[in-house]
């Protein structure tokens, strides 16, 4: 409701009117749907502090299981050291704390991608991104055979993310 004063004839002002005046409410979108839509890029603080809290290990591991469409590079400081290791997600610039392990690394990441990434799906790329590290191993030692099979088992997994380096790791071994 707005009220407007309106001048008389005297340039005095007479008795408030009331006019009833329809504002559209401005509706702010959550932080969150912002930038699931958006996020592009994931930079994770391989500077010394977070180094050594483990940041090449959530590095390796966000870099295993992102989604095709989402790049996982290294960084510089990112400004919270000792309470890393930090990431932080463009182009919105969320900064996440505290991802050193390889379960709170997938559940940042699920996070940030938002609808098609829950908990299950963290777990299930996390198990195929173990089943092809197990699978590169056996390729180094030559067991090509043993390889291929459990790569395999990732595909059949069904991860959100790094299903596309899985495929090209069988693909390379055939």
């Amino acid at each position: 409701m707005v009220l407007m004063l309106l001048p008389n004839k005297a340039l005095s002002f007479s008795q408030p009117i009331a006019t009833l005046t329809f504002m559209p409410k401005r509706r702010r979108i959550h932080r969150r749907c912002r930038f699931i839509s958006e996020l592009e890029e994931i930079r994770v603080c391989t500077n010394r502090t977070c180094r050594r809290q483990g940041s090449l290990l959530t590095l390796e591991i966000l870099t295993g299981i992102a989604p095709p469409t989402v790049t996982v590079k290294s960084c510089g400081c990112l400004g919270r050291c000792g309470a890393g290791p930090n990431l932080v997600s463009l182009p919105s610039a969320v900064v996440v704390s505290h991802c050193g392990t390889a379960n709170r690394s997938a559940e940042v990441l699920a996070a940030l991608c938002g609808s098609s990434w829950d908990s299950d799906a963290a777990k299930k790329s996390l198990e195929a991104l173990a089943l092809r590290k197990k699978a590169e191993l056996e390729f180094d030692k030559g067991n090509f055979s043993q390889a291929e099979l459990l790569l395999s088992q990732a595909i059949e997994l069904k991860p959100v993310g790094g299903i596309n380096i899985t495929y090209k790791d069988r693909a390379k071994e055939n």
